[in-house]
């Protein structure tokens, strides 16, 4: 746990020095342009007094943060919520897929068309499946098939009345 807890710390300083960047560019911009006008004075107490000023403002510009370990603390703490977060809205969208698509189907073969990577089937109720691995099957028009969920992922299995194994099948429509 330690390990983990040292490296998202450094990942989370590395953030902070990136986000600080644009910043530093910019000021060095303004730097570089200020610096620019001192060269060209000739007199050189005036010159001085430029270089001086510039110095001057870049140093106020520079803000550190008061403390950067109560920085990285709270960063810490916010990536956390928003990966919690993150994982609270992906099991709600996994349970609202789930509530729509039936777990079995049993149906009778409407059409069939036969292309080089397997079957594309409709049912009787109108549902498109389309073979995902090829692999010969036999299929007719009428036979009763089962469709049924595949123990990977979202994939679904298709049995035919009188075969004995399945194709994989995704649904198109």
């Amino acid at each position: 746990m330690g390990y983990k807890m040292d490296t998202t710390t450094k990942h989370i300083k590395l953030v902070i020095l990136l986000c600080m960047a644009p910043v530093a560019w910019s000021q060095q911009l303004l730097n570089n342009n200020a610096l620019n006008a001192c060269r060209h004075i000739t007199d050189t107490l005036e010159r001085v007094a430029c270089y001086d000023k510039v110095a001057a403002e870049a140093a106020g510009r520079l803000e550190q943060p008061s403390d950067p370990e109560a920085e990285a603390r709270r960063l810490q703490e916010e990536n956390w919520r928003q990966r919690e977060e993150l994982a609270r809205l992906r099991n709600q969208s996994r349970d609202a897929d789930s509530s729509t698509v039936p777990t079995e189907l049993t149906s009778q073969v409407a059409a069939l068309e036969n292309d080089p990577s397997g079957w594309t089937i409709t049912l009787e109720n109108g549902q498109i499946w389309k073979q995902v691995i090829s692999k010969r099957y036999n299929l007719q028009e009428g036979q009763q098939v089962h469709i049924y969920p595949s123990h990977w992922g979202k994939s679904y299995r298709l049995s035919a009345k009188g075969n004995g194994s399945f194709i994989q099948v995704k649904r198109l429509r």
